[in-house]
């Protein structure tokens, strides 16, 4: 997916589309849906950047092998390091110089298997740390901006931020980073929840930030065809809109699972053609979307 205005002398290059990937509720498929996103993206021929902003960590146990992590840490940096280079906690508040963060210091490239010539995926990755080093913070920054400057989004076809599942500091930074956020939810009661508390979210940080962040859609996952899955999809319909909610779904299939022990997509996996057509019809949906 070429940037043709790249190449035109005087025309400004098409800055990518930074989408944080986040709900209240843990255990919807966040992180799978993250991964296997920015994966199948790359492998139409996309430039995605994939940024773990979770420090637990899922996405970057699935996107590098223990031995990768170890190797990376030894010569790059994690997210973590971007706020401990940006933020200077100690107090009386001193004036800091503007941070520039090179990301060529935090990426880890993804191979995906079957990328379309120019299709990439790096990814920048998480630790533990990240929580301790944000532990207390009420001063900025408030964005990833550091790191996502306009050189960088221009590198870029898409952004994707795989977020924690907290309402936190780190939920601010997202939204005000990618302005647009792709909502995963289960049909249960729990999952609505996490769903009902991110409508309230994206109105306070209107309210707090003046930031309007555009939603990309709810998408169900781990679906399974019973009423109360299509009673759950008409409520979150009612309350969000038809045009906030995917008409596609993912369905639940243990191969996901099984993929993400072996860093793989799931589009490599053995799972049947059918669940693979029904992801690929998600991110055809997405694209539609994310494009608008």
């Amino acid at each position: 997916m070429e940037n043709l205005s790249s190449n035109v002398p005087g025309v400004e290059k098409k800055k990518a589309r930074a989408v944080a990937v986040i709900n209240m509720k843990g255990g919807v498929g966040k992180t799978t849906l993250s991964f296997n996103l920015s994966a199948e993206l790359a492998r139409k021929g996309s430039r995605v950047l994939l940024i773990d902003l979770d420090p637990q960590g899922n996405a970057t146990l699935v996107c590098m092998s223990e031995q990768e992590r170890k190797d990376h840490a030894g010569k790059s940096k994690t997210i973590t390091s971007l706020f401990i280079d940006a933020f200077d906690p100690r107090v009386p508040l001193v004036v800091r110089s503007e941070v520039a963060a090179d990301l060529s210091k935090y990426v880890f490239e993804v191979k995906v298997p079957g990328s379309v010539k120019g299709g990439k995926l790096d990814f920048v990755p998480s630790d533990i740390y990240l929580s301790s080093v944000l532990r207390g913070v009420t001063l900025g920054p408030y964005t990833l901006n550091e790191l996502l400057n306009d050189e960088v989004r221009q590198s870029y076809d898409y952004i994707i931020v795989d977020c924690a599942p907290t309402y936190s500091v780190l939920t601010t930074i997202a939204l005000n980073s990618c302005l647009a956020v792709l909502i995963p939810m289960i049909s249960d009661s729990f999952g609505k929840h996490g769903t009902d508390l991110m409508k309230q979210i994206l109105s306070e940080h209107a309210h707090d930030f003046g930031v309007q962040v555009s939603v990309i859609g709810v998408v169900f996952t781990m679906v399974q065809a019973t009423a109360n899955h299509r009673s759950m999809v008409s409520e979150i319909v009612r309350k969000w809109g038809t045009d906030s909610v995917f008409s596609s779904s993912i369905s639940k299939n243990e191969w996901y699972k099984v993929a993400n022990g072996e860093g793989a997509a799931f589009s490599q996996s053995a799972a049947h053609q059918s669940p693979k057509q029904e992801f690929a019809d998600f991110v055809e949906e997405f694209i539609r979307r994310a494009d608008k």
